[in-house]
């Protein structure tokens, strides 16, 4: 016997979300352009830094939104999953267009040392200064939301302020020893935090791509639950793996006793997919066969 449980996320809670986070994607939007304005009048590499991370959340916004949108729709035989890994190709885009610019302002900033340029200090805590206000009312905003996807976001924007913090601190320092320097190194180490930031998430990425079991599964401790029911004799072929990081997908073999009847695979099923709710597995698959079935197709030993 299979059964097979998926549910059809419609995620209603996280599409109430849609209108928060379009007002953010236009304050980031906002912000970007101010930012833009000041390193043309002020020639910070360090605003250049700022600009190109603030370009990567503005990308993530906007494929959020987008995300949550299709998130509601039905599940169509080509997208069986539905729209949820669409949000991987965000991620992939995101963070080539960051270690770019991450490889573009060292490179800058090692050119800088041997051709350095004027720049405005007042600019830089400008930018700091409005960064560090804005960034926090948007952490306060999503972090009163119970979506997963704008928790995600909190904790993403959470980092950018101690950059912001960075600013004006390396502003007030250009100010009272006058050095080029400062706004160099600063840009520099920025960078280097965003490549380091970049390459945990790629990690994760080729870690949901080559399906392995996300950090937070424990399959023995699933294994163990399982046989804890009565008329299960063993479960094999247990596989978890998660379509975007969120959503977490189970299939898995179970052998029950010759004489279990219908009902109490039922019971057995239904009991399963309540603990599974809780390790937040919400797609499951599970093959039933009885002892006899699974010896004849190889599939179980005594």
């Amino acid at each position: 016997m299979k059964e097979s449980h998926n549910y059809d996320h419609s995620h209603h809670h996280e599409l109430e979300e849609i209108p928060l986070l379009s007002n953010i994607l236009f304050a980031k939007l906002g912000f970007a352009i101010f930012q833009l304005i000041i390193l043309v009048f002020s020639g910070s590499i360090t605003i250049f830094t700022s600009f190109i991370n603030d370009i990567g959340d503005i990308i993530t916004l906007y494929t959020t939104i987008f995300i949550e949108k299709y998130s509601s729709k039905q599940r169509s035989r080509k997208y069986t999953y539905g729209y949820r890994r669409f949000s991987l190709v965000s991620a992939i885009i995101n963070i080539t267009l960051i270690v770019v610019g991450c490889f573009v302002i060292i490179n800058t900033s090692i050119d800088r040392l041997s051709n350095p340029i004027d720049v405005q200090p007042l600019g830089i805590m400008a930018v700091g200064l409005l960064g560090v206000i804005l960034n926090v009312i948007i952490v306060k905003k999503l972090s009163k939301s119970s979506s997963i996807a704008c928790k995600s976001l909190a904790l993403n924007i959470k980092g950018d302020v101690y950059n912001y913090i960075a600013l004006i601190i390396g502003g007030c320092v250009m100010i009272i020893f006058g050095t080029f320097l400062i706004d160099i190194l600063l840009a520099i180490g920025i960078a280097i935090v965003m490549l380091k930031s970049s390459y945990e998430i790629l990690k994760n990425i080729f870690g949901i791509l080559m399906q392995s079991t996300p950090k937070d599964i424990d399959i023995e401790l699933i294994e163990k639950q399982i046989l804890e029911h009565t008329h299960i004799t063993d479960v094999h072929d247990i596989h978890v793996w998660s379509l975007d990081g969120e959503d977490y997908i189970l299939t898995a073999h179970i052998v029950v006793e010759d004489d279990t009847s219908i009902e109490e695979i039922m019971e057995i099923k239904d009991d399963i997919k309540l603990f599974l709710e809780t390790q937040h597995i919400n797609h499951t698959t599970l093959e039933f066969d009885d002892i006899k079935t699974a010896i004849k197709h190889g599939e179980y030993k005594y």
